[in-house]
């Protein structure tokens, strides 16, 4: 596993914040994290407004059995668009709505054209054409997006900490499954973050 400085000189970080942002260096900030991870993250999961949405995803999830369910529920739907880190585009109803209707196996289908490639997994995870919203249902697909869930907003947590921290760690989670170099080097290349 790289090291924090490898990690942020990567990704251009280890100087100080920018405008009015914070003041802490984001090695620091990244060393701080390091020295005990799973306590920044339990302590970030243990928040009462984050054990809120995940109980309202679970009890609502399975109430939802069409595309436009999904999408009248706005709460569970910027969940289930956070898992996939985008939760910027909930507030946009037809993208989200064509999106659901594209056949994820399809190479040419709308989800799967667009230059990001999070919209075909959440496309193929949703698997919408064939079971509307249903997929939410599933305690184990509850389970595997809530975690996601809890992934991405971690990182954004962090990234409101300290500029560059959010790339670092979303580097480091995603370098462990690289297999090639070409991996390597897609990992630094971070999907387009939405701030909320």
């Amino acid at each position: 596993m790289l090291n924090a400085s490898a990690a942020l000189a990567i990704l251009g970080g280890g100087g100080g914040g920018f405008g009015a942002g914070p003041t802490i260096s984001s090695l620091a900030a990244f060393k701080n994290y390091q020295k005990d991870q799973v306590k920044a993250r339990e302590a970030f999961m243990d928040q009462q407004t984050v054990q809120n949405e995940i109980d309202y995803f679970k009890r609502n999830a399975p109430k939802l059995n069409t595309i436009e369910d999904l999408l009248d529920n706005q709460r569970v739907l910027r969940f289930v668009l956070s898992s996939f880190g985008l939760e910027g585009d909930a507030d946009k109803p037809g993208k989200i709505k064509a999106i659901l209707k594209s056949d994820p196996d399809d190479v040419n289908s709308y989800a799967n054209r667009l230059n990001d490639k999070r919209f075909g997994e959440f496309a193929k995870f949703m698997n919408a054409t064939k079971l509307g919203a249903t997929n939410l249902h599933i305690s184990s697909n509850q389970n595997e997006l809530t975690d996601k869930y809890l992934a991405n907003e971690f990182e954004k947590d962090m990234g409101r900490k300290s500029p560059y921290l959010r790339d670092a760690i979303f580097f480091l989670r995603e370098v462990n499954k690289a297999t090639s170099t070409y991996d390597v080097l897609g990992c630094a290349k971070r999907p387009k973050w939405t701030q909320h």
